[in-house]
């Protein structure tokens, strides 16, 4: 898939989501909710004691009041639609970085919590990496709490089934392709090992081919030397 339109759909996915956030935010909030109450309730005991021309104040007061709602809620629609993009890139750039085909994110995301059983076999626990893209070739890292690395291999795979996965071979950090969005976190401890939490983070992920040279080069220059000595 070429990259270009590979990043744009990734936009154009969360454009609907950020367009009814930024709607919602002011409407669907505490604050709001307790006043909109607190006007019904106010109401309906002005209702249940007024007489006939109080109550015809009243209702043309919220008659007025609600038409402005409904013309502030279609202004704000239109706003939060054209606000969407600036805050998908915006989002998007505070979490990290694209290179090309690869996109590295500033501090490793949390992709999955597991709570692992120590059976002296290798256990199999799939997450779903929800930030990277479908299929796309992914980096992860992983930590144990407690660190019972010592007596444990651990890594990150797609499909692929590990074998034995010796003691101490595997340290949690690996790069596999995504099944979808799916990946299968894969842990060894020794029987007698007591329980562990791991915690599996993405570090990037790659569009395409993984082996692309999508960095930057540089050059070194030797400090100009004073000959005035």
């Amino acid at each position: 898939m070429d990259v270009r339109s590979a990043r744009a759909k990734r936009y154009l996915r969360r454009i609907p989501g950020a367009a009814i956030r930024e709607f919602c935010e002011p409407i669907f909030n505490r604050g709001q909710v307790l006043t909109f109450v607190a006007a019904v309730i106010g109401l309906t005991l002005i209702l249940r004691t007024a007489g006939p021309l109080e109550r015809d104040a009243q209702a043309a007061s919220w008659a007025t009041g609600i038409l402005a709602f409904t013309y502030a809620t279609c202004g704000w629609a239109l706003i939060s639609i054209i606000r969407a993009p600036l805050l998908v890139i915006s989002a998007e750039r505070a979490k990290g970085r694209w290179h090309r085909n690869r996109f590295i994110y500033h501090e490793p995301l949390l992709a999955g919590v597991i709570r692992c059983r120590a059976t002296g076999e290798v256990e199999h626990y799939p997450f779903v990496c929800a930030d990277a893209e479908p299929d796309c070739f992914a980096y992860f890292s992983a930590t144990l709490d407690p660190d019972v690395s010592n007596r444990a291999s651990f890594a990150v795979g797609g499909l692929v089934v590990m074998g034995l996965m010796q003691i101490g071979a595997f340290h949690g950090t690996s790069g596999t392709r995504l099944h979808g969005r799916k990946a299968i976190f894969s842990i060894r401890m020794l029987a007698d090992t007591i329980s562990t939490t791991a915690r599996v983070y993405c570090r990037g992920f790659v569009i395409g081919n993984p082996d692309e040279m999508d960095g930057q080069s540089g050059t070194f220059h030797l400090p100009a030397q004073d000959r005035s000595t």
